[in-house]
Order: structure tokens, then sequence, then C-alpha cells
């Protein structure tokens, strides 16, 4: 009985996305007051490391993999993909998964969850509404990987970044959940000029491939979504064992 009550279970759907918004929040606010007291060159390493681990967590394995199985990474690349999008805390894979699963299903309508129909406020807002069990897709909620990250969810990311402070890199670790954070939330909104899906080869290039959003609107299980997708080049195309 007592395996029921954990630090996520009390948390509880109702309110771990409201937490989720209000820590993005804080983080992308101190990321944007901590860059003056940094030099343009640990700036640009920043972002060097930055953009290619958000392309694959949030573009290559949140939404390529864990939504649409487009493309298959071995269990050990799988296990420690997980833990990092856990330990960033960047939300479990099951609610993310159900959230964009409903922005494919209601895409530029009003259910949509997020997008240009809605306003810049409630994009912000997007991580406050977790979706219905019915959303998540079904295998995850075979696989015990992914159920236990649900369950245990805080407890992994609570001692990830304790750990992350005691080495030195507090304020990257969440300078780092602040840039996914706008990562994420501009991208919604780039992602669909004129209440349709767009395809940019400069803003793709940008964000990891992702604005190819026309074409994967049209082939969501194509693990390419265009020419200039660093996010395949530069990880799904070597990771991929279902070629």
């Amino acid at each position: 009985m007592l395996k029921k009550f954990t630090l996520s279970s009390l948390i509880g759907r109702k309110h771990s996305g409201k937490l989720h918004t209000t820590i993005y929040m804080m983080c992308a606010i101190l990321a944007v007051v901590w860059i003056p007291q940094h030099t343009i060159s640990e700036m640009l390493l920043f972002l060097l490391i930055s953009f290619p681990l958000a392309g694959y967590l949030i573009s290559g394995f949140q939404h390529r993999y864990c939504s649409h199985k487009s493309w298959q990474p071995s269990r050990p690349v799988e296990i420690l993909s997980v833990l990092l999008v856990t330990g960033f805390a960047l939300t479990p894979c099951m609610g993310w998964s159900g959230t964009h699963m409903n922005h494919h299903r209601y895409t530029d309508t009003e259910l949509d969850p997020h997008g240009n129909y809605h306003s810049l406020w409630k994009n912000l807002f997007v991580f406050n509404y977790p979706p219905q069990l019915s959303n998540i897709p079904r295998w995850q909620l075979r696989d015990l990987l992914y159920v236990i990250q649900a369950k245990y969810y805080w407890e992994i990311v609570i001692p990830f970044a304790i750990l992350a402070f005691a080495l030195g890199f507090g304020q990257a670790y969440l300078s780092f959940i602040g840039f996914c954070y706008i990562f994420q939330v501009s991208l919604n909104i780039v992602g669909h000029p004129n209440l349709e899906p767009t395809n940019n080869d400069f803003l793709a290039a940008v964000w990891g491939g992702e604005l190819y959003h026309k074409f994967h609107h049209e082939n969501p299980r194509n693990p390419r979504f265009g020419k200039f997708d660093t996010t395949y080049q530069f990880f799904i195309r070597w990771l991929n064992i279902k070629k």
C-alpha cells in the first residue's frame, strides 16, 4: 500500500502541470538575468551544447520516438534518454506524448493544446493541462520504464538537480531547463503561422529540424523531417536500429 504514496502521486495530475510551468518560467527568467554574468565564449559554449541536446530530447526523443514511434533506439539509449528527459524535468513521456497527439488530432482548432489559434499567454501555460489517460500511447502504459518514470518522476528530478548543483553546474542546469521551455513554446507558435503548419529551411535549422512542420504533419511516421534536419543528422540516423 505504501508504494502508492510517492511524491509524484502526492503532487498528482492536478498540480504537476502547474508546478512544471512555474519551474519553467522561473528558469527562463533566471537564464536571461544571468546572461550579463557570462562572457561571449561561455554563452556560445552553452548554446553549442544546449541546441543539439534540446533538439534530441524534445524533437528526437519525446516527439519523434515517444509520440510517433518513427524510429527505434536501442534499449540502453532509450533508458538514458528517459533518464535525461526526467532529470531535466521535461515532463513525463506519457504526458508529453498525450498532449502532442491532441495537437495532431485537433491541429489549429480550439481544441489544439497550443499554437497560433491561442494567445501567447495560453501557449506559455501549455504545460498546465495534462492530457487524459486515453490520449497516452498504449505501448508506454505497457512498458515498465515509462510506468516507473511517471510514478517516480519527481523522485528522480530532485536528486538529479541536487547532483547538478553539487558538481557546480546548477546555473547551467536551470538555464538549460529554461532554454528547453523557450524552445518548445516558441516552436509551437512559429510552426503554425496563419493557422496552418509551415516548412521553413532557415528556421528548421534553428529548431532542430522541427520547422519542416508541414511535412511532419503530412508524414508523422517519417523520422526525417527535411533537408536541414540537425536532430536527424546528428542523432537519429546513428541511433536508429529500425533501419
